[in-house]
């Protein structure tokens, strides 16, 4: 056995073991990359690759050693967390992404207020899934079949078929999505979590009020949701006209989010002003809820009697709020919708307000840090050449884009909605929810574009059976070439070329699904950037909530 310190914690652990080993067994984080366990045991994942990938660095002893590959010595000190050693692994990360190529998000999906996946909504709709469509949707939008209607569809404007021909009808297949399985009262499978004891008042019944009380009653939270107009919720919705938003549409949508996906945790109260002036009312809402959350709309009487009350400061259109959490400077106070942006705020945005102040919420009554929930440091072409628009385009649809009104009829047939589904070019990365790169250089505050000039392989794209495999995403930690020659593939895989110029590829000009008949989902397991992965698994990790449960 040998002992050591990681952090002023003593560890004892068995001769032999690494560094990160031991680091594990003290329940100390430490990132890794080129590493995978089923394969590497306690040696280094860098012993099959040219360059290991250096973010698991140490400081040993005074000295930078990585992690995964060092051995434990009697006495060593260990520092995973000072700054030199983070500064040093941030660097990593950066280079690392100066060299990888390709959208971890789609540009829909960037452009989209609500930051639907909608590559994945399409994928389903295209194999005829709609339950799997359906809750992708309801992840990030609580009102689809309305917004479907009204979306100014900055998705499409954004969309890259839009660069070959024309852009990819995702506003409408939304909507058809939506008012499909909304119309046929289809059963489909929504997280609910638990009553969790916590109970939010919400003044305003608009879209981003309705949105945040739906997002955390599904949540575990009890709401009460008031709203002064007595012909019920709606807010600036009932602005719209009959032609563009039929108000059985509406009233049928709304139903559901009150009533029927979150039964008894929404109570919902029209016709009912609340006045912030009134002592009573304002102490009965602090001393009863655990938060408060106003989606009052532009209503200037609200805003300054609640000036009054809290001590709520104005912003440049409404009240002010921190952009990331949506807390006022009341601690229990939130606000969103056009309360803080002003008039001009698009539905859709609002919406996507009630949906991110609901996390954030959560995450206060949690007692946890709360503040950003998004990864900025993610990968994203921002040219798009001729050659990558033509590799992106194969294997999609012909078909020119279509809308229902260009066939006489109110909304797709099926067949008309898997056809125009079929037209995305799905440039998101398939493998993100998966990708260690992503996930742990969030952590580190890594600038994606620090090396920016850093040498990009040409894009490419490969598919065989199942399998797409995109090399120039791919970081030549050498883990699917061991894999494969532990299988005892007969073909596997093997580093390729020299210098900068090296890749993994199948040798000697043979098929992808050739060189990994027996080892196909363990090198997608191991894979640490998404650079390989499994078309028929691809969609899986889109079925989940992000909105936090309370324990």
């Amino acid at each position: 056995m040998k002992n050591l310190t990681i952090d002023g914690i003593p560890v004892q652990i068995e001769d032999g073991s690494s560094i990160l080993d031991a680091a594990r067994q003290a329940g100390i984080e430490i990132p890794t990359l080129c590493f995978f366990r089923p394969l590497c045991g306690s040696n280094a994942g860098s012993a099959f690759a040219p360059v290991s990938c250096q973010v698991c660095v140490v400081k040993v002893n005074g000295r930078i050693a990585p992690a995964c590959s060092t051995k434990v010595q009697e006495g060593m000190v260990v520092l995973s967390e000072n700054e030199e050693v983070k500064s040093l692994r941030k660097t990593a990360f950066e280079l690392l992404f100066s060299d990888h190529q390709g959208d971890c998000f789609a540009p829909c999906q960037l452009a989209c207020p609500a930051g639907m996946d909608i590559p994945a909504m399409l994928r389903a709709i295209a194999r005829n899934d709609l339950a799997a469509a359906m809750s992708i949707i309801w992840d990030r939008i609580a009102l689809p079949s309305i917004l479907g209607r009204i979306c100014s569809r900055p998705c499409e404007k954004v969309c890259r078929r839009g660069k070959s021909d024309s852009a990819v009808s995702i506003c409408q297949l939304k909507r058809y999505v939506a008012d499909t399985v909304l119309g046929d009262a289809r059963e489909i499978p929504l997280k609910v979590e638990p009553v969790n004891g916590k109970r939010i008042a919400i003044i305003g019944a608009g879209p981003s009020g309705l949105s945040a009380a739906w997002y955390l009653a599904r949540s575990g939270c009890r709401i009460l949701l008031l709203d002064q107009d007595p012909q019920g919720p709606g807010g600036r919705l009932k602005e719209f006209s009959e032609e563009i938003l039929p108000r059985d549409v509406m009233d049928c949508e709304l139903n559901h989010l009150l009533s029927e996906s979150a039964p008894d945790r929404i109570d919902f109260h029209p016709d009912t002003l609340v006045d912030f002036s009134d002592p009573d009312q304002v102490r009965d809402l602090e001393e009863n809820y655990d938060a408060i959350l106003l989606a009052c709309g532009t209503n200037e009487r609200a805003f300054s009697d609640s000036k009054n009350c809290w001590g709520i400061t104005a912003g440049p259109k409404g009240i002010a709020v921190d952009p990331e959490t949506y807390q006022t400077a009341k601690e229990s106070v939130f606000a969103i919708g056009t309360a803080v942006r002003g008039s001009g705020a698009l539905p859709v945005r609002s919406a996507a307000d009630g949906r991110e102040a609901a996390e954030q919420i959560l995450l206060y009554l949690c007692s946890k840090p709360f503040g950003s929930t998004r990864n900025r440091a993610f990968s994203r072409m921002k040219k798009t050449d001729p050659d990558v628009l033509l590799e992106l385009s194969r294997g999609s649809s012909s078909a020119d884009r279509k809308e229902p009104k260009d066939a006489g009829i109110d909304d797709f047939s099926m067949l008309e909605a898997k056809d125009q589904a079929e037209r995305c070019f799905h440039c998101d990365c398939r493998g993100r929810e998966k990708c260690r790169l992503l996930a742990e250089s969030k952590k580190y505050a890594v600038q994606n574009t620090a090396y920016e000039e850093g040498r990009k392989a040409p894009f490419q794209i490969r598919r065989s059976g199942n399998l797409i495999y995109e090399p120039a995403k791919c970081i030549k930690c050498g883990l699917c070439i061991a894999i494969a020659k532990k299988n005892g593939e007969k073909y596997g895989l093997a580093f390729i070329g020299r210098g900068f110029d090296v890749r993994i590829d199948v040798p000697f000009g043979h098929d992808l699904k050739e060189a990994l008949e027996k080892s196909a989902k363990e090198c997608v397991e191991a894979c640490p950037t998404g650079a390989l992965v499994r078309e028929e698994s691809a969609d899986l990790a889109a079925n989940h909530s992000s909105i936090q449960k309370i324990d």
